[in-house]
């Protein structure tokens, strides 16, 4: 069974300095969380790094000891260098797992940039990201191409692709975000 791992990675240390500045629950990767969820697939996990004041560090130990085969990562402008990390780190003890990046970063930047310098990244979501998980999850599983999947690019023999658009989301059909996924200390 293929197991996700969905990572809010940390911030830059200065911002905890700032009076006033909390963490905020990692909502983005909830809902995907809980979307996944409606739709069977249970091995899903949320690893909150902002909360735990936790440092790429710590991430590196926690994920010795598991296995999983996709990881997704959102990603900010501000923390974007914090995710490059992350994916390195993902391929050199994982080289056969999916790593994704989506949130505002990955859909600010065109994928070139991305990809040149996070070449760690197998896949890019632009736009929202539960429906665009949800194929990823079931394409990876048949070995697929991502050729169909909109919303994402992605890098192959050594050429990027960047499929249609298509951001439209049913807000009504989206399952309340898995908090129980979350640590209840926000």
């Amino acid at each position: 069974m293929r197991k996700i791992l969905l990572i809010a990675p940390s911030y830059p240390r200065i911002q905890y300095n700032i009076s006033g500045v909390y963490p905020m629950p990692p909502l983005g990767l909830a809902y995907i969380a809980s979307y996944l969820k409606q739709n069977n697939i249970e091995a899903v996990e949320i690893f909150d790094m902002p909360l735990r004041r936790l440092a790429i560090k710590d991430l590196k130990n926690a994920l010795k000891a598991k296995n999983f085969s996709i990881y997704g990562i959102t990603s900010t402008i501000f923390n974007l260098s914090n995710c490059i990390e992350i994916a390195r780190y993902i391929k050199e003890i994982s080289p056969n797992a999916t790593v994704v990046l989506g949130g505002p970063g990955a859909s600010s930047f065109p994928p070139e940039i991305i990809f040149q310098y996070g070449e760690y990244f197998d896949i890019i979501v632009h736009g929202e990201g539960e429906q665009t998980m949800l194929r990823l999850y079931r394409e990876i599983g048949n070995g697929s191409s991502f050729q169909n999947i909109p919303n994402i690019s992605y890098k192959k023999n050594g050429k990027i692709f960047t499929n249609r658009n298509d951001n439209y989301l049913d807000l009504d059909k989206l399952p309340f975000p898995a908090r129980y996924l979350l640590d209840n200390r926000y």
